[in-house]
């Protein structure tokens, strides 16, 4: 079987963030985490943005 790779979880993150579906991009990375899926700074990056358009900050 054939398993996802940091790359695919890039791509769909920015689908969502594309759709302003914030909740579930971050619930994508948790699962990317759970499948033993290391995120690279692609990843790190969808997050940042998907974070930032969403109006979320840690004040």
């Amino acid at each position: 079987m054939t398993r996802p790779n940091a790359v695919t979880y890039a791509l769909l993150m920015e689908g969502l963030c594309a759709r302003e579906d914030y909740k579930t991009t971050g619930k994508m990375a948790f699962d990317m985490e759970y499948r033993d899926c290391k995120p690279d700074a692609v990843n790190y990056g969808v997050l940042m943005s998907d974070h930032g358009g969403a109006g979320i900050s840690r004040d």
